[in-house]
């Protein structure tokens, strides 16, 4: 093997790190107390199964911090509001200005929250 003088030789290789302690507690919050690695050297092997137990526990990980519902919100462009509510085009800019219809402006489009019009009908502040 060629050696480097510049840099002392390290009969460890850093292709698999194991982190101390238990990954699954602490994967997101302490993050920085596990970075230190723990290297394996030449004669210690990884099985199949010690990186399946790994896996597994990552992926438990995941799934217990992860929402139980995913956050989805229905999008409508304006005329999709104005269908809708069946309303004309001054009614929607008047409610609008009025502040009873929130918009949300993403490049040249402007997009409505459906959940926050069905609440507003059901609070009766938008009438059909």
């Amino acid at each position: 093997r060629f050696i480097n003088k510049n840099r002392p030789y390290r009969p460890t290789h850093p292709f698999f790190v194991i982190f101390p302690g238990e990954i699954s507690q602490h994967l997101t919050t302490n993050l920085m107390e596990h970075s230190k690695p723990t290297y394996l050297t030449a004669n210690q092997l990884v099985t199949k199964e010690d990186l399946n137990q790994a896996t597994d526990r990552i992926l438990q990980h995941i799934l217990e911090t992860q929402p139980k519902e995913p956050l989805v919100y229905k999008w409508l462009k304006a005329s999709e509001v104005r269908k809708l509510l069946k309303i004309s085009p001054n009614t929607f800019t008047k409610l609008k200005d009025k502040g009873l219809l929130k918009p949300i402006k993403i490049g040249a489009i402007t997009y409505f929250n459906v959940d926050e019009i069905e609440q507003l009908m059901k609070t009766n502040q938008l009438k059909r």
